[in-house]
């Protein structure tokens, strides 16, 4: 019987890497402001949604895939001028928008599905889902979302056994901090 899983214990491993190397590759992209960046940002989010899947992170499964329609969005706001821009109100209505929205998904979840840590997956996407807008807005602010998304995130990748994707999001927290204070 071990025998039977280990081609598909193998695929999984080398599409948890191949997803951790196409989204590093979009952060590092984009901090360098290269179009580039927006294909990574396509193709490193459906890998992840296709392992987020396999352990039931069902939250996460629709913000991979947002994230991929989001760095068509990404793209389109680098080619012109971005279409938000920052204020306190803003940030006050995305962080409640936000929350309600993501302990309306994880209660919905946990009801109604087999999804593994609802609530905590749920919140996770609603906020990503925020940052990643204003970040592909250009709002230098979205760091620090991310900063503590990431830190988060860790905790939900290695309860659910993907520890590669655990420690993708360890690297994220730092390129946050890179992000947010520029550092080289």
């Amino acid at each position: 019987m071990k025998d039977a899983r280990r081609p598909k214990i193998v695929l999984n491993r080398i599409l948890e890497w191949l997803a951790v190397l196409l989204n590093i590759g979009f952060t590092v992209l984009f901090q360098l402001n290269n179009p580039w960046s927006f294909v990574l940002g396509i193709a490193g989010p459906i890998l992840l949604a296709i392992l987020s899947f396999q352990r039931h992170l069902f939250a996460d499964v629709f913000l991979q895939l947002a994230y991929s329609a989001l760095a068509v969005y990404g793209y389109l706001q680098f080619i012109q001028t971005p279409s938000l821009h920052e204020s306190g109100l803003l940030h006050i209505a995305g962080i409640s928008a936000s929350l309600i929205i993501g302990m309306l998904a994880g209660i919905l979840l946990k009801r109604n599905t087999t999804a593994a840590l609802p609530l905590l997956d749920a919140l996770i996407t609603a906020f990503s889902l925020w940052a990643t807008i204003i970040l592909m807005s250009g709002w230098e602010s979205a760091w620090l979302y991310f900063i503590f998304i990431n830190l988060t995130s860790v905790v939900l990748f290695f309860k659910r056994g993907l520890q590669i994707i655990g420690f993708l999001f360890i690297l994220y927290t730092l390129l946050a901090i890179q992000g947010y204070f520029h550092i080289v």
